[in-house]
C-alpha cells in the first residue's frame, strides 16, 4: 500500500490566515506562492510522510525560504526512506 506526501501551506498575512491548504503536488504549492504578496507574510509549511508519524515542518517570512523548504522536504530520498516501515 502506497501513500502519498502530504504538503500543507498555511499563509497568514498581518496577524491573519488568508490561506490553508493541503495537497500531494508541489507544483500547486509553487503555483500558490507565486501569486502571493510578500510583504507581513508568513509561511508555515509541513509536509507528512507516507508513515504517518514522520513530518517536516516550519514557519517562514519570505516565499524564497519556504520554496527552498518545500523542496527540502520533498527531496526523493528523503520521501523513500519515510516510505517504509
Amino acid at each position: 500500500m502506497k501513500t502519498k506526501t502530504k504538503i500543507h501551506l498555511r499563509i497568514t498575512k498581518n496577524g491573519k490566515m488568508i490561506l490553508k491548504t493541503t495537497t500531494g503536488k508541489r507544483k500547486r504549492i509553487y503555483q500558490i506562492l507565486q501569486a502571493k504578496d510578500d510583504k507581513n507574510t508568513t509561511y508555515y509549511v509541513k509536509v507528512t510522510y507516507p508513515i504517518k508519524k514522520y513530518f517536516n515542518h516550519g514557519e517562514y517570512t519570505n516565499k524564497k525560504d519556504a520554496i527552498y523548504a518545500i523542496k527540502c522536504f520533498t527531496e526523493k530520498d528523503l520521501i523513500e526512506e519515510f516510505s517504509h516501515e
